[in-house]
């Protein structure tokens, strides 16, 4: 794990974080999809 030392670093590690989670981490509850992927699912259903 890296020390963070900066402000901007802080940011820059949770937009990353933010990015991994809507965007490449699956979640079981909403079928093992990301939520990006259920997201577009939901609004090309509407």
């Amino acid at each position: 794990m890296t020390q963070i030392t900066n402000h901007q670093e802080v940011v820059e590690n949770v937009e990353s974080y933010l990015y991994f989670y809507n965007y490449k981490r699956i979640h079981s509850v909403i079928g093992y999809l990301t939520p990006a992927e259920k997201m577009a699912e939901l609004k090309k259903a509407a």
